[in-house]
């Protein structure tokens, strides 16, 4: 009995490449020619979104991405990952997320930072104007400001994933809920904090008051 369930492990053993599916990838060298998957990517003078902009580059864009071995070589800065880039004789820093190799496409968003607080119309920038698209985001839906959000501009750089594809657009500000503390909760919890110590300092110094004019009695 025990040959046989043998014989049968080894038959098993012998079948199973060939009844399992075979996947892989060919091997190739890697290639440090990329191209901008979104509408635009800023370089910066540095790897931080402060830093000076010295360009923009356009969707599929070319550009030559600094390697470290056989991969792109990352410099962190504001919370974000970025690649030394050389383009028509500029260099400088430019958000990882925003570029691929030129063999493969993005179709998904390494990381949100946001969200809309109600339903968005999306905008494309076109012909040096926004204009308004055929998409309207939900309430809640996740988004990726690739730029970080700036509340003195009216839109927003965004990327999202809208059927099962990363599209890039821009959202008007007051659409977008950046992730973290909201600013108007800060502000109403000081003005909560303050009247809470304005009322307890009242109440101290009414007591306080009070237990005075009682002890002046006492000592008459």
């Amino acid at each position: 009995m025990k040959k046989i369930f043998l014989c049968f492990v080894l038959l098993l053993l012998c079948i199973a490449p060939v009844c399992l599916p075979q996947t892989g990838f060919a091997e190739s060298e890697p290639s440090n020619v990329y191209i901008v998957a979104a509408n635009e990517a800023v370089v910066f003078a540095t790897p931080s979104l402060s830093s000076n902009r010295i360009t923009t580059l356009k969707h599929k864009d070319e550009i030559e991405i600094e390697f470290d071995g056989q991969s792109a070589k990352e410099y962190t800065g504001d919370g974000f990952a970025f690649f030394h880039v050389t383009t028509a004789e500029k260099e400088g820093y430019v958000i990882s997320d925003l570029v691929v190799p030129e063999t493969k496409f993005l179709v998904t968003i390494p990381q949100f930072n946001a969200k809309t607080n109600g339903k968005a119309k999306v905008y494309f920038f076109e012909n040096g104007s926004y204009v308004p698209s055929d998409i309207t985001l939900p309430k809640h839906q996740r988004i990726f400001l690739y730029q970080g959000f700036n509340s003195k501009k009216n839109f927003n750089a965004v990327a999202f994933v809208y059927d099962n594809e990363v599209v890039y657009g821009y959202l008007k500000k007051d659409d977008i809920d950046p992730d973290g503390v909201n600013p108007l909760i800060i502000t109403v919890a000081c003005f909560a904090i303050a009247a809470i110590g304005i009322i307890l300092a009242f109440v101290f110094m009414k007591k306080k008051k009070k237990k005075t004019g009682i002890s002046k009695k006492q000592s008459r």
